[in-house]
């Protein structure tokens, strides 16, 4: 086994420390330093491989919507020569993080991000259907879905709000083939939501939906 890298750690683990039962998702450069996210449960959001799996083309909603191109909420720096791209990229300075290699604070943070699991209506997904300047017009039709358990090969999440129009079900999870879907036990149609595994329109009140 890898062993963790001195200065990532000291980043991604008090990252944790400050949200002990947050899902988090960080931006890094770098692929070496992959051990302590695995041990803080921190998804690394993005790696500097020489190779993409691409997503599936959407089924629902418009083929131009790119839902793996919002950025996550956080980004970890080891360069200052990196310091330009979190500015260009609505990122701002977590004061309190530790240094980096280079830079005085290994955090920075941006205000708007898709949450990990989230319930969309299907009229506000298809609505969006001219990216603007942003990947994704309208975060804010992007709801937390919060009661869910995201392990290595299954994602469960119980939905309670209520509904009065068809809703979608999704999480930042690339639709690539291998994965199912099931709603309350069954079966059902999993659908590409952006680039994104999404279950299919819903109007009940309470469902609960797994992938696997």
């Amino acid at each position: 086994v890898k062993e963790t890298d001195p200065v990532a750690n000291r980043c991604i683990t008090w990252l944790r420390a400050q949200h002990p039962d947050e899902p988090l998702a960080v931006w890094q450069q770098q692929y070496a330093d992959i051990t302590t996210y695995l041990n803080n449960r921190v998804r690394s959001w993005s790696v500097g491989a020489d190779f993409e799996m691409l997503a599936q083309k959407p089924t629902l909603g418009s083929p131009l919507l790119n839902l793996n191109l919002v950025r996550p909420k956080y980004a970890r720096l080891n360069y200052a020569a990196e310091v330009p791209w979190t500015q260009r990229n609505d990122y701002h300075v977590v004061f309190d993080s530790p240094k980096s290699a280079q830079t005085a604070h290994c955090l920075y943070q941006r205000a708007d991000t898709l949450p990990y699991a989230y319930t969309v209506t299907k009229a506000a997904l298809e609505a969006m259907n001219k990216p603007a300047e942003k990947p994704v017009p309208d975060l804010q039709a992007f709801s937390p879905v919060r009661l869910f358990e995201r392990r290595g090969d299954q994602v469960a999440l119980i939905v309670t709000d209520k509904r009065t129009e068809p809703t979608i079900v999704g999480v930042q999870e690339k639709a690539y083939p291998g994965w199912r879907v099931e709603v309350d036990g069954h079966a059902a149609q999993l659908e590409s939501v952006g680039g994104q595994n999404g279950g299919p329109g819903l109007s009940n009140p309470r469902w609960r939906t797994r992938l696997h």
